[in-house]
């Protein structure tokens, strides 16, 4: 079946010339950014590669003057730093995946035809969704039956799409995907040449049953003829059960939809190559200024009029004037300086505080700017974070009801990431107040146990039972006088010595009564009996 490799994408995208002409139209729109964002993110040798594409040849330069000139720019490779450290934030904790079945929790450690593990699958389409703004995932089995699996999608294999109303509600009918393979390696050539080739994998609806029409390149082809009959057919079926739906996904930056979303990067993309053709500017002018020039009377006569610059060399001037240094002393070179700093200003602000590109602006920076830096990354990571759950738990659907599980409790898994930037600055104060409401009864320890989680207080690997007993074991807080009182049943001391100290008043007062009560019996015994008092004479 498909199967996706980095190599395999790298190959894709050198022997691709360009996308056939029955791609979507959307996916020729966009090819220029997408090769604007995978250039400036593999860095400094693959622009500089490009050549004019990205550093046009200034009028006045020769060829061996422009290839020093691109030699000497330098390229600062910020787009690649942003995504990085935006895919370290979404998975500084892994991805929770809830309600799945004990039988598959060994699986996801291999989910992927090579073995990647989900986090590590997961990871990487979130760097490809937060990098080229897509992602397509698809969930496959081998031909011979077996286990599901999951393959990736780059942005570029995704060629073309179709919906169709079925009821009231469009359904996917078609995808067109892209792939390389090794055409010498899969025809068992022990040859040792490596030749790279493309295949066409159309997943399609046809008469409401799910099929893949694969379609191989001929030798002479770049793309394969897809009107032709295909070379193979396949069927997936799920308990001996063709499917009826296409069960595959693609992610983009706010929603899961195959309509393509802006990448969020391609700002900081376009500025990167503006701040490397200032960049160039300026280490050209350094190169002619920065070292000076001597100068020595000559005679007389004509020089040549061709003149050398650099330290090496010596010029010679009018008779009479005297030996001397020429130096550069004007601002051109500063105001190209101020350039790239505003540069590096305009694409920290895109990227929030995350470019570290060393400019001391940051110092000045007002409280009111940085919050709205704060908050642009923050809405930027929310969106992704939230399609990588939606499809995700779409996803390990799909793929745990191919494997034996009930619909019904397959409809139950989900997976959440980590949105854990959203909690930011927690201090003592906050902390205090949790504490507060909670023994109060306001708050439910759930809610204490998820806050610390988020604010990095509880490690991942503490689980909410484990906390609970920790919480009731007195030898978890070691001299801490709440926590042993808490163990024996109050809310803290102040709260057990107020009872005990109310317990002893109230003994004393019994003592006190049971005094009292047996002086007052031992005084009515010793008292002597009355005689009975006598009739009156006369009485009856």
């Amino acid at each position: 079946m498909a199967t996706r490799s980095g190599k395999k994408e790298i190959s894709l995208k050198n022997i691709m010339s360009s996308y056939p002409t029955w791609a979507h139209p959307s996916v020729h729109y966009h090819s220029v950014d997408w090769e604007t964002l995978r250039d400036t993110f593999q860095g400094e040798r693959q622009v500089k590669d490009k050549g004019e594409v990205y550093l046009p040849q200034p009028s006045g330069l020769d060829d061996s003057e422009y290839a020093l000139y691109l030699d000497n720019a330098t390229y600062y490779n910020m787009t690649n730093r942003t995504v990085g450290a935006l895919v370290g934030t979404i998975f500084r904790r892994n991805p929770v995946i809830s309600n799945l079945p004990k039988k598959l929790q060994k699986r996801v450690r291999k989910i992927t035809k090579d073995n990647q593990s989900l986090r590590s699958f997961t990871r990487r389409a979130a760097k490809e969704v937060i990098h080229m703004g897509r992602y397509g995932v698809l969930v496959d089995m081998p031909e011979s039956g077996g286990n599901p699996y999951l393959t990736g999608y780059v942005t570029e294999a995704i060629l073309d799409w179709s919906f169709e109303m079925v009821g009231d509600r469009e359904v996917l009918t078609e995808v067109m995907l892209m792939e390389a393979y090794l055409r010498g390696h899969e025809a068992g050539s022990t040859s040792g040449q490596r030749s790279y080739s493309i295949r066409i994998r159309a997943l399609r609806l046809v008469n409401g049953i799910y099929q893949q029409h694969v379609y191989d390149a001929l030798s002479n082809q770049t793309f394969p003829d897809v009107t032709r009959n295909p070379d193979r057919v396949i069927t997936p079926t799920n308990r001996g059960v063709a499917l009826d739906y296409i069960p595959f996904i693609i992610f983009g930056t706010e929603s899961n939809s195959p309509d393509i979303e802006r990448s969020s990067m391609l700002d900081i993309a376009q500025m990167n190559i503006s701040h490397f053709r200032s960049y160039a500017h300026l280490e050209h002018g350094r190169f002619y200024t920065g070292l000076p020039v001597y100068y020595v009377s000559k005679g007389q006569g004509e020089g040549k009029g061709e003149y050398t610059i650099g330290a090496s060399v010596v010029w010679e001037v009018g008779p009479g004037e005297s030996a001397g240094i020429i130096e550069f002393n004007g601002n051109g070179l500063k105001f190209l300086e101020n350039a790239i700093s505003t540069k590096e200003q305009h694409i920290s602000t895109l990227g929030g505080r995350l470019i570290g590109t060393g400019s001391s602006s940051g110092a000045s920076e007002s409280d009111n700017q940085a919050n709205m830096k704060d908050r642009n990354e923050q809405a930027l990571l929310l969106n992704v974070s939230m399609a990588l759950d939606e499809g995700f738990t779409q996803v390990m659907q799909w793929w745990a009801s191919w494997q034996d599980v009930k619909n019904s409790d397959a409809e139950e898994i989900s997976i959440e990431f980590n949105k854990d930037f959203m909690l930011k600055d927690a201090a003592a104060r906050e902390f205090r107040a949790i504490q507060q409401m909670y023994n109060d009864g306001i708050l439910p320890i759930e809610v204490v146990y998820d806050y610390l989680k988020k604010a990095e207080v509880i490690p991942d690997w503490l689980e909410l039972e484990e906390f609970r007993k920790l919480l009731e074991s007195k030898n978890s807080f070691p001299n801490n006088p709440d926590a042993e009182a808490n163990s024996r049943g109050f809310p803290d001391r102040k709260t057990e010595l107020e009872l005990e100290e109310a317990d002893k008043d109230r003994k004393s007062q019994e003592t006190i009564a049971e005094s009292q009560a047996a002086v007052a019996l031992k005084a009515a015994r010793n008292q002597p009996e009355q005689p009975p008092a006598k009739k009156p004479v006369g009485a009856a």
